[in-house]
This record gives C-alpha cells, structure tokens and sequence, in this order.
C-alpha cells in the first residue's frame, strides 16, 4: 500500500543558519551514562530545545565521532550516522532521516537536540535542569530497533481483512503535517472504501503489527459522514485498548448505523505512524431491529447477543441454550445445562456477555406463606455458569 507523507519543507538551509544565531549558554552540566559520571559540557538551548554535545554523548556510550569535510560522522557498531550542521536532516547508513534541529557548532563543538541525538544512537537522554546534568540510558535490542524503524510495520488484524490506510505522522519527534481521517479516507477512497469491513455486534478486534511492537499504542473512532467539499468538524472519541502481550484488543461497540473510522497510532521510538480502516455497521444494525420480532415468535426464556449471534435458552425444558444468527437462521442446540440442574416454572435465568463468555445465573424464587397468611419470596443463593464462546463448553462456576 502506498504511504501518503504529507511534509510541507518549507524551511531552507541559510534560513536555519540564521535562526541559530541567539543560542544561550549555561553552566557546565555533568554527563551520566547508565549512572557513571563522564565529563561535564555546557547545555545549550534553542527555541524551548535543549541541545547536548554530540561527541561527549556518542563516545559516552562506546561510539567513535569523526570529522569529513563538513559532516560529523558517528559509528556505532554497523551503523554509520551522519550530521551535516545546519541541515534539518541525519543520515542513518545512507537513509535519510528527518531531525528536530539542525547540528549546530559552537566554538569546534558540535551540538544536536537531545531527542534527535537519542533516537539516532538509540539511546535514551534525559536532561535535568534542577540538577543540571544530562542523563543518557543505554536501550535494549527492540528499543533500540524501534528508535531506528523509518517505515511502517504492517498493521495485521486477526481474522479480518481490510483495507488499511497509512502514513507518518511523526519522524524523529517532529509532528509532521498530517490530514484528519475524513479526509484522509475520501482522499484515498479508492484504498480504504473498496474493502470495507462488515461488523458483528459487540465485536472484538485483536491486531499486531508485523515483526515489530511499538511503544505505545492508541486506537481511537469517529463516524464517516459522507462526502462534503466543506470538512464538518468532526472529534474521534479514545477506545479502550488493551495490551495483550503479542497483540492488542478493543471492543467494537455497535451503537450507531454509521459506518466507522478506527484511528490506530503507534510509536517505535520518536517515529509515530497511522493507520486507519473503515467498518460498516449498517448490516448488523438492520439486523439487530429484527432480532425481537424473531425471538418473540420461539419459545425464550432468555438471550444475550454476542459478536453477531443470539443466544437463547429454550423453554420447553429451560435446559438446552441455542445459538442463531441475527436473522434467525442457523438455530442450533450448542449446549444443555447439566442434566442434575434443577429448573422448575420458579427457575429465573439471567444472561450477561462480557466479551469472553456468557454468564448464566439460575436462581430459585419459591413463594411461601407466612403466620398472617401473607405471600413473600425467599430467593435461594443462584447457581452460576459461563459458556465459552470460542470451545462452546458449558461449565459450573463456583
């Protein structure tokens, strides 16, 4: 899939040069690598940036700085970086990678912003100014392979298949020019609209990205209006994602008959990318409308739907639970309750899906008489089970 990079690079070389000309200067600041004292160098700062000496940061952490003509050459290991002051750009072994502040050199020193410095030597560098000193961290092997990813690992949703749209919209800590995903999605409807995703009710999503677990992950929504020269002012809402070690889940919640646009940004270092992909939710809404009717017409003790399915318990005997589709096809017993199970007329049953299982509570409610010949109820303590919704297996939960 094509990659929409929306810079605008409207900032030339000799227009940088010139902005660096008030740069502030400070006391000596102590330089730590992983927590053992190197030498002290002057900080400086620039525009709300803090800027650190490239050499004493780079030779800190085991790493060799040359000079070439007018380029400060870094090697660490197999990695040759390159620095060219004045130029909004590094050179990681030849690819070229966007900076927050051009290299500035003040007095033979080289200097670059600290955020830029960490995410080249996959390190990490935090300055404290209360106790002046540069902090500098050594990362592990997938910290330091996220600090140095360009391009966009390929987003993979389990079992579902569709068109996925994205682009960066950070590089090196620099928020790049980006569109909203209304337009984002009607600029490339060609990619993303061609393949949309039908949803089930109360779905769950679970994605990965390909070879790569980013450092921070958020998922957020918005309804796809249709089309209008004028973009509306639309604000996604957060959707609550969760870290399941290997890969990531939300729920999507059905609430409107709008088709969907999910907004995934993920971090690998100080490089931020988007993806997004449309669901449709039409279908199942359509569906959902019908579902009364059709329950209304078989004998139902209870139901709960779940992920585009109804489940219902019989009530010939209350014992066996149904599964169907929304249209009220493909009705099939799944499972029965245990054949000891007491149900009688006075057996009240309740459901409730919590996006794993379905929960069953069976609960007695007798009617009794008491010395004024007054009726009242003593429920009995409830019985309780889950069905499996992936193994279909019924089981007592004590």
């Amino acid at each position: 899939m094509k990659k929409r990079f929306l810079i605008k690079n409207i900032i030339c070389t000799a227009a940088a040069a010139l902005a660096l000309a008030s740069m502030a200067y400070a006391k000596e600041a102590d330089v730590y690598v992983n927590g053992i004292k190197t030498e002290s160098v002057s900080p400086q700062y620039k525009d709300e940036m803090t800027l650190a000496p490239i050499r004493t940061i780079a030779t800190g952490i085991g790493a060799e700085v040359t000079w070439n003509e007018n380029k400060i050459i870094v090697q660490k290991g197999d990695q040759t970086i390159t620095f060219i002051p004045g130029i909004w750009k590094a050179y990681i072994n030849g690819v070229e990678k966007r900076i927050t502040y051009p290299v500035y050199i003040d007095n033979g020193t080289a200097y670059a912003e600290v955020n830029d410095l960490a995410s080249v030597l996959s390190c990490k560098i935090v300055y404290s100014q209360e106790k002046n000193s540069y902090e500098v961290t050594l990362l592990g092997a997938q910290s330091q392979a996220n600090a140095q990813r360009l391009e966009a690992p390929k987003l993979i949703i389990e079992d579902r298949d569709p068109n996925i749209f994205s682009y960066q919209i950070k590089s090196g800590g620099v928020t790049l020019d980006k569109i909203t995903p209304y337009r984002a999605v009607w600029d490339n409807s060609e990619e993303v609209l061609n393949n949309i995703y039908r949803a089930q009710l109360e779905e769950k999503y679970r994605f990965s990205f390909e070879g790569a677990k980013p450092d921070s992950v958020t998922v957020k929504r918005e309804e796809l209006l249709e089309y209008s020269e004028t973009e509306p002012e639309i604000y996604p809402s957060d959707v609550q994602v969760k870290d399941m070690g290997d890969y990531y889940e939300f729920i999507h919640e059905t609430d409107t008959d709008e088709s969907r646009i999910y907004i995934i940004d993920a971090s690998w270092g100080s490089n931020t990318f988007e993806y997004m992909f449309v669901v449709d939710n039409v279908r199942v809404i359509e569906a959902l409308e019908g579902v009364e009717e059709i329950i209304g017409k078989k004998d139902v003790v209870d139901y709960t739907i779940a992920g585009g399915y109804v489940y219902y318990i019989s009530g010939k005997d209350k014992t066996e639970i149904h599964e169907m589709l929304l249209d009220g096809t493909e009705d099939c017993v799944i499972e029965t309750f245990p054949s000891d199970e007491r149900i009688t007329g006075s057996t009240k049953i309740t459901s409730e899906y919590d996006g794993e299982v379905i929960k069953y509570s069976l609960q007695e409610t007798g009617i009794y008489g008491d010395k004024d010949d007054s009726e009242y109820s003593v429920p009995e303590k409830a019985r309780n089970y889950e069905l499996d919704l992936k193994t279909k297996d019924l089981r007592r939960i004590y």
